[in-house]
């Protein structure tokens, strides 16, 4: 019962115009070849106001070579992405800028990433920049793929 509560007082919460603006369009599965393997990255659909993700590298054997648990959920009026990389603690990167097509999340204590940025290109094609509050990073793309592959 109060799991129960406690989810809808989480809802209550968050501000509507927020809620509008959860990034469904990542909701999906998102594939990016790497010179040793893939990478995939998949999103749920919001569901009781969280995004759940989870980003899995594979070397071309097939091994697991990194994970990660992903989520985007509210946090103190606004959204966050919150990362669980394999070994390692949870770190909470508070939504800096959120639009129709692109989310920018930012966290300047944190070592690096400091900022992580997703941008959506037409249906089929996700990229994400991840970077360091001085713009030095790296952009990834993936592609759309069928979930369950």
């Amino acid at each position: 019962m109060r799991r129960w509560y406690l989810k809808v007082l989480l809802l209550l919460t968050l501000p509507a115009p927020l809620a509008a603006q959860m990034p469904t369009w990542m909701a999906g599965c998102w594939e990016r070849p790497t010179p040793s393997g893939i990478n995939l990255e998949s999103w749920l659909a919001p569901e009781e106001g969280v995004m759940r993700g989870t980003s899995r590298s594979t070397a071309a054997d097939g091994s697991i070579t990194g994970s990660e648990i992903l989520s985007i959920e509210p946090y103190r009026q606004t959204l966050a992405y919150v990362a669980i990389p394999s070994d390692q603690s949870r770190t909470v990167f508070p939504a800096e800028m959120l639009s129709a097509d692109s989310v920018r999340f930012e966290l300047s204590i944190h070592d690096f990433p400091q900022r992580l940025a997703y941008f959506r290109h037409g249906e089929d094609s996700l990229s994400a920049r991840v970077e360091n509050l001085n713009g030095e990073g790296f952009t990834v793309g993936w592609h759309r793929v069928a979930c369950g592959k």
